[in-house]
């Protein structure tokens, strides 16, 4: 199957140079890299980087003058290429050398599989160099009963087996092209009004209403720097942040919450919802205020697709 990695750059140029030579060191070389930069300050330093990256992969590269967040940047790279297979990667990820091999063999075997991911752990700067840990980062993306969505086993040793997964994070997912265009009703692999955080979320509850399956290869392993992470304070999040993961978290539950939810758990997301909205009242009124504008202003088409993919059966 054809392979594809995408790659959206937002500044961050100091991680590049690792991720670069973990590709470098993939066992599987059969692909070709296609980069975005969304209008970064660091342009010049990510050129650099990319210009030594292009002497030894294939990698196709362009620039734009706006930033199109991490939705808009890789739905760009998505129709650049008709790939079987799109691993997208971000700029913050170190691969272990036969992560890609493991990654598509299984994508191969597993024909109902749509998504899928290795297991992530974290690594952080130690003394100016990564310091890989076995921390998990994310085994994938669950959702709790009152509809908050979180990764599993974020900041632990050990998971629970049992729990099951909505998706994988967008950290570094592989995805079907053929699941993806599926389950969407504009054959788009992001929804690009979303502009970052949360795109997907919303992916995986279109896979996992048209029936594709979640898969987590464990001997595939890779690590990830989360900068926002559980117990990070408020005011370490920039309010761009707050603002797009409140609202897009808003859409998708208009989205995508069933009648059957409602019925069966809509009083704890209502509860859990509230509470959320009435601490950002107090603490910044603007990202509520703007959601309710956005969210009135893009409900002709919450409409349109809470339909589409109310019908959405393999």
């Amino acid at each position: 199957m054809k392979l594809a990695l995408q790659l959206v750059t937002y500044n961050g140029a100091e991680y590049l140079p690792y991720l670069f030579s973990s590709l470098i060191s993939q066992k599987d070389r059969d692909w070709t890299l296609y980069i975005i930069d969304n209008a970064s300050t660091e342009r010049d330093r990510i050129r650099r980087v990319v210009h030594e990256a292009q002497k030894e992969l294939p990698v196709v590269y362009l620039e734009t003058d706006e930033n199109l967040g991490f939705a808009g940047g890789h739905q760009k790279l998505f129709t650049m290429h008709d790939a079987d297979l799109v691993q997208l990667i971000n700029p913050d990820v170190i691969l272990t050398p036969d992560y890609l091999a493991k990654m598509r063999a299984f994508m191969e075997v597993n024909e109902t599989t749509g998504s899928a991911a290795g297991n992530i752990y974290r690594w952080d700067w130690e003394e100016g160099e990564p310091g890989l840990s076995n921390v998990i980062d994310s085994l994938g993306i669950t959702e709790s009963r009152h509809g908050s969505i979180s990764d599993r086993g974020a900041g632990e040793l050990k998971i629970d087996p049992a729990i099951s997964l909505l998706g994988v994070s967008g950290c570094l997912p592989m995805y079907r092209r053929e699941a993806v265009e599926e389950s969407s009703m504009n054959r788009e692999l992001f929804d690009v009004r979303y502009h970052t955080y949360k795109e997907d979320v919303d992916l995986a509850f279109r896979l996992k209403r048209a029936d594709w399956e979640v898969g987590i290869v464990s001997d595939a392993m890779a690590h990830h720097r989360r900068e926002v992470r559980k117990g990070t304070k408020r005011e370490h999040i920039s309010y761009t942040s707050q603002f797009h993961s409140f609202r897009n978290h808003w859409w998708n539950l208009l989205t995508h919450t069933s009648s059957e939810d409602m019925v069966k758990r809509g009083w704890a997301i209502l509860l859990y919802e509230l509470a959320k909205t009435v601490y950002l009242m107090l603490m910044h009124p603007s990202i509520v205020f703007r959601t309710v504008k956005e969210t009135y202003e893009y409900f002709p088409v919450i409409k349109k697709k809470r339909s589409w993919y109310g019908t959405r059966t393999r």
